[in-house]
């Protein structure tokens, strides 16, 4: 016969079980809100809302919100160290463990692209703690591969096998990008272009003429007050995010009073609105043109390369904007801008399916969307900013990531 100190003991048992993981539900509902609204847009009653208790509850499992943006981030950045970390431990010739790590790293980012959009998106909210805590373990990732590539490659010099590896890693940023079902389909095209990248031939001594365009038709023509407001927009919206930045803010920069700003746009999304704009214009114009150059298959593959190469060097905190703040443009504003972003990938999958016959249109648009966002992360980053090759050697990587894709 059962006792009733048992009875009482499989109570507490079942009711411990059926108690939810409040912690858990916090960081999940976190997350969602953070990537629907963005962090800056997201109060701690808001997550506290969709749990279904108190604000004042929420203090109990983290001391603040940005504990809330952090806990994911750095369970990410940890993991993917400890992947690298037992990558190389399995031992093994130099090619045979670059596989191996692109294989790990690219299944830890597959498994989480909620948390790398946020990584990509939301880290300039994170505390300076926590962002050096973060920043160094990548650092020591970074040195993990190096070691390795240069094994394999030893012709590189360190910092050609850097920007390689900063290049080929940047890439995995598209992960929050790519259609939601069966996100494993596209590990292989990604494990490839991120091989490619590491193990690309010599990049090209010169780069096809083109030209940068700037098209007059936007808000604010060059020289003027408006241009002066967008690319302090831009900057800022760059460097702190799009919800810590203030109307004051820009126009401090500019050196104006606050009100002036209205004289030119209505609003600060619709300045946002603007920035996003005119880089999603200029690139798809140029787009345009290489496919009409008439030249081979490769040839327009390489002028598309080379055109969106030269313009997110050339405007680096307006491509920024695009790729880390075109969630919050409003949907009655961002209509223009979601057209013009459709259309330019479509010509890069078409370039690509022309030079790579018989690949399945998935495979494209994947290694399409990683090769932008390998450009866009070199033009992003400040670190290569000096570095005189480095037009050559991004289009370099990304044609090489580009053609590698197999039918």
């Amino acid at each position: 016969m059962v006792g009733r100190a048992e009875v009482r003991g499989a109570k507490r048992r079942t009711t411990q079980s059926a108690r939810p993981n409040r912690r858990a539900e916090l960081l999940a509902a976190a997350a969602r809100l953070f990537r629907e609204r963005g962090y800056g847009g997201v109060s701690v009653a808001d997550i506290a809302e969709q749990v279904g208790i108190t604000a004042g509850a929420v203090y109990k499992h983290f001391p603040d919100k940005r504990a809330l943006l952090a806990e994911p981030i750095r369970e990410m950045v940890l993991t993917w160290r400890n992947h690298e970390v037992l990558a190389i431990a399995e031992g093994g010739a130099p090619d045979v463990v670059l596989r191996r790590l692109a294989t790990s790293v690219v299944a830890v980012v597959l498994e989480r692209p909620d948390v790398v959009r946020l990584w990509h998106q939301e880290a300039h909210y994170l505390s300076g703690e926590v962002r050096e805590e973060l920043v160094a373990v990548r650092v020591e990732g970074v040195g993990l591969w190096l070691r390795v590539l240069v094994d394999a490659r030893p012709e590189l010099t360190t910092s050609q096998a850097e920007f390689r590896i900063r290049a080929a890693l940047g890439l995995l940023n598209s992960v929050p990008m790519l259609p939601a079902r069966r996100l494993a389909d596209h590990a292989a095209t990604l494990e490839t272009v991120l091989l490619a990248t590491l193990l690309a031939p010599e990049p090209p001594a010169r780069l096809p003429e083109i030209r940068v365009v700037d098209r007059e038709s936007r808000a604010a023509a060059e020289h003027t007050r408006g241009r002066a407001i967008l690319d302090e927009a831009a900057k800022l919206f760059r460097d702190r995010g799009y919800h810590a930045v203030g109307i004051d803010d820009i126009a401090a920069g500019v050196g104006i009073a606050g009100p002036s700003i209205y004289s030119h746009f209505p609003s600060k999304a619709a300045v946002l609105t603007a920035v996003v704009e005119e880089i999603a214009d200029e690139l798809c114009w140029g787009g345009a043109l290489a496919l009409a150059s008439g030249g081979t298959a490769h040839d327009v593959l390489e002028l598309l390369v080379t055109t969106h190469v030269r313009t997110a060097l050339a405007k680096s905190d307006l491509i920024a904007v695009w790729m880390t703040e075109e969630h919050h443009v409003p949907e009655d504003l961002g209509e223009a801008v979601r057209r013009d972003r459709k259309r330019y990938l479509d010509y890069w999958v078409g370039a690509v399916l022309a030079v790579n016959p018989g690949v399945e249109e998935a495979a494209a648009q994947t290694a399409s969307l990683a090769v932008m966002e390998l450009i866009d992360a070199v033009a992003r980053s400040r670190r290569f900013a000096a570095v005189p090759q480095r037009p050559e050697w991004t289009v370099g990587l990304a044609l090489a990531a580009l053609t590698s894709v197999a039918a």
